[in-house]
């Protein structure tokens, strides 16, 4: 299913006037950022979620557009695969606009580095606790 969403987020560029930044499949969500149109700050993508503009206006080549997009071109796969049967994505996703180069770097190794940190994540029903982490 990974491979899926990977390859799916890399199509961005080619239906959006937008360009994909690092990005990382989690056990139970996404991370990614996209720099949308001529923008000189890219759009953070955290715990992506189905649009909750569903039966709204969203503007075409928005970051709105762009995550319902993704969400249903990786829906459409997963069942068409047979890999999942039913709801794929939560209601909603989260979003930050970046808005300078140390943040942007800041976010970067957050999202590289996630995989490692969800073993004492909050929403890993596994997770082992850990006071230094809880702290961070």
């Amino acid at each position: 299913m990974g491979d899926i969403l990977e390859a799916v987020w890399r199509q961005i560029p080619e239906h959006f006037a937008a360009a994909t930044d690092l990005f990382v499949v989690m056990p139970n969500h996404v991370h990614g950022i996209v720099w949308i149109g001529d923008a000189d700050q890219p759009v953070g993508v955290q715990h992506a979620g189905p649009l909750q503009a569903q039966g709204r206006f969203v503007s075409p080549g928005s970051l709105g557009a762009i995550v319902r997009s993704f969400k249903a071109a990786t829906t459409r796969e997963l069942h068409l695969r047979e890999l999942i049967d039913g709801p794929v994505w939560q209601r909603n996703y989260w979003d930050r606009v970046v808005r300078n180069e140390d943040e942007l770097n800041r976010i970067r190794q957050y999202i590289a580095y996630n995989p490692i940190a969800w073993e004492f994540d909050h929403e890993n029903p596994r997770r082992n606790p850990d006071a230094e982490y809880d702290r961070a």
